[in-house]
C-alpha cells in the first residue's frame, strides 16, 4: 500500500488558477460584478445609517417608487433633506444593479439555487424600498418599520456577500473536487469540522440578533443593557470562532483569511462601539447639526456590525465546504482527480 507524504505547498497548487478549471457559468464578469453590489451595498448602508444618526428620516415627507425628493430629483440644498435623498440615490443604485444581477444570473448560471438566491436577493431589495416608503408615509408606526427596514438591510448584505462568494472561482473549483474529497475524509477531520461548522453558525446567529437590538436601541433609546450584554456575547464566540481557525492546522488559506479579517473587523466594532457610547453620554444627539467626527463613530459603528455579520456568514459557509477547511494531501488528491475528471 503506496502512502502519500504531506506536501506543505499542495493547497496553495491546488488553489492556483487553471489547476481545477471551474465550471462554466457567469465567469469572472459575474463574479466582478456581485463584488461591485456588494460594495454599493456597504455605501448604502453608510447612508442609511447616515440617516439615522441625524434623524433626516422626516425630512423628506413625500415618496415615490423612483428616487425623488419634493416631486423633483434636485430637491433644496438642505443638510438633512440631501442626506435623506442621497440615500434614496444610492439605493435605486442598488436595485438598478440587482435587477442586473439577477438576470444575469437567469441567463448564465447553471447552478439553480445560486439563481434562486439572485431571484432572493431581487426579491429583498424591493421589499426594502416598499418598507422604506411606509416609513416615510408612516402608513404603520414608524419605529417598528424602521427596525425592520434596518434588519431587512442587513439580510440583503448578506445575501450579496452570500452571491459573491458563491460566484468566486474558488468556490466553483471546491464544488468540482467535493465528491472526490468527500470519499477520503477521516473521521478526525470530520469531526472537528463539525464542530467549528456549529460555532459558526451560532455566531452569526448571535450577531445577527445583536444587530437586531442594536436597531431597537438606535430608533427607540432603548434596551442599552440588552445591546451591551449581547456585545459581550458577541465578543466571546467571535474570539471563539476566530481563534478555533486559527489553531486548525487544517484550515484552509480563504477560511483562515477570513477569520483573522473577523477577528480585526471585532477589535474596531469594539472601539468604535465605547466611543459611539462616550459620545452619546457626553450628550451628543441625532443631528445634522452633530460634529462629523461623532457622525462618523456612530456610522462606523453601524456598518462594522454589518460587516462583522457578512463576515461571520462567510466564515460559517466556507466551514460547510470541506474542500476550503481540510488541506494537506487529501485536498490536492480530490483536486487531481476533479481535473482528471473534466
Amino acid at each position: 500500500m503506496t502512502t502519500t507524504a504531506y506536501d506543505p505547498g499542495a493547497r496553495a497548487r491546488a488553489e492556483a488558477p487553471g489547476t481545477a478549471p471551474a465550471p462554466a457559468g457567469g465567469g469572472t464578469a459575474l463574479h466582478r460584478f456581485t463584488l461591485l453590489l456588494v460594495a454599493a451595498t456597504v455605501l448604502l448602508l453608510v447612508a442609511g445609517s447616515l440617516v439615522t444618526s441625524t434623524s433626516s428620516g422626516d425630512a423628506v415627507p413625500d415618496w415615490w417608487f423612483v428616487p425623488i425628493s419634493y416631486g423633483t430629483l434636485f430637491p433644496p440644498a438642505v443638510g438633512a433633506i440631501w442626506i435623506e435623498h442621497g440615500h434614496r440615490l444610492v439605493a435605486s443604485l442598488i436595485g438598478l444593479l440587482t435587477i442586473v444581477l439577477a438576470v444575469w444570473l437567469g441567463r448564465s448560471e447553471e447552478r439553480a439555487w445560486v439563481r434562486r438566491l439572485g431571484y432572493a436577493a431581487l426579491a429583498g431589495v424591493c421589499l426594502q424600498g416598499c418598507l422604506g416608503g411606509i416609513r416615510v408615509l408612516q402608513l404603520l408606526p414608524p419605529k417598528g418599520i424602521a427596525i425592520v427596514h434596518a434588519c431587512v438591510a442587513q439580510a440583503f448584505f448578506c445575501l450579496t456577500a452570500s452571491l459573491a462568494l458563491f460566484t468566486s472561482a474558488a468556490w466553483r473549483r471546491g464544488e468540482a473536487s467535493l465528491a472526490a474529497w468527500s470519499e477520503g475524509s477521516s473521521p478526525r477531520l470530520a469531526k472537528a469540522e463539525d464542530g467549528l461548522k456549529r460555532l459558526a453558525l451560532a455566531t452569526t446567529c448571535v450577531l445577527f440578533l445583536q444587530l437586531v437590538a442594536g436597531a431597537v436601541m438606535r430608533h427607540t433609546g432603548t434596551g442599552l443593557i440588552v445591546h451591551v450584554a449581547g456585545a459581550a456575547l458577541v465578543t466571546c464566540m467571535v474570539s471563539m470562532t476566530a481563534g478555533r481557525v486559527v489553531r486548525w492546522e487544517d484550515s484552509s488559506p480563504a477560511l483562515l483569511g477570513a477569520a483573522q479579517a473577523l477577528g480585526l473587523a471585532l477589535l474596531v466594532q469594539l472601539g468604535l462601539g465605547v466611543t459611539t457610547f462616550a459620545f452619546l453620554s457626553e450628550g451628543a444627539t441625532h443631528s445634522y447639526r452633530t460634529p462629523a467626527l461623532t457622525l462618523a463613530v456612530m456610522t462606523g459603528h453601524v456598518v462594522v456590525g454589518a460587516l462583522l455579520l457578512a463576515g461571520s456568514l462567510v466564515v460559517t459557509l466556507l466551514a460547510h465546504r470541506p474542500w476550503l477547511v481540510v488541506g494537506g494531501a487529501a485536498e490536492s488528491a480530490a483536486v487531481a482527480t476533479a481535473g482528471g475528471r473534466a
